[in-house]
């Protein structure tokens, strides 16, 4: 397993390499979280391989930003290369904190999504009472399986 302290310093002399990862995700990722992908990186590959990650020769250091590049910038953009981001402005717009505009013709048909459709159930419903510390679950009606009728609702009506 990697120590804290050496991936410390390798954090500390691969920052610049880690922001610049951050920059190529397009907003997706930030340092923060390129830094917690490349810890769960370090570990996982030290797990699955059983080979030392040497996180403090240049050769282990390049390899995982390769390897981290890869996963978080390279494949990204291989498997959404076409995609419309839907988050996030559309390319040469002024307004990039707006969503795309096409997330405003995408809405749903007159509120009828399932979280509308049980919050409005929720409202409607009747609460359930929650019994108190005299509560009884025994039925006035029962019987017992002698077939005759318990004595139990006149014992707790004479407790009151």
């Amino acid at each position: 397993m990697i120590s804290e302290a050496t991936f410390a310093q390798f954090v500390a002399a691969r920052l610049e390499d880690l922001k610049r990862i951050a920059r190529h995700t397009h907003g997706e990722h930030d340092v923060g979280d390129v830094q917690s992908e490349a810890w769960l990186m370090a570990a996982g590959r030290q797990a699955v391989r059983g080979a030392s990650l040497d996180l403090s020769t240049q050769d282990g250091q390049q390899r995982l930003l390769s390897h981290l590049y890869q996963h978080l910038v390279r494949y990204t953009e291989l498997q959404v290369r076409h995609a419309v981001r839907l988050d996030h402005a559309p390319r040469g717009s002024e307004d990039t904190d707006s969503p795309h505009p096409l997330l405003n013709q995408l809405s749903s048909d007159d509120g009828a999504e399932p979280l509308s459709v049980l919050l409005a159930a929720e409202v409607g419903s009747v609460a359930t009472p929650i019994p108190d510390q005299h509560h009884s679950s025994a039925d006035t009606t029962a019987e017992t399986r002698t077939g005759k009728a318990s004595y139990l609702p006149f014992i707790c009506a004479a407790r009151k």
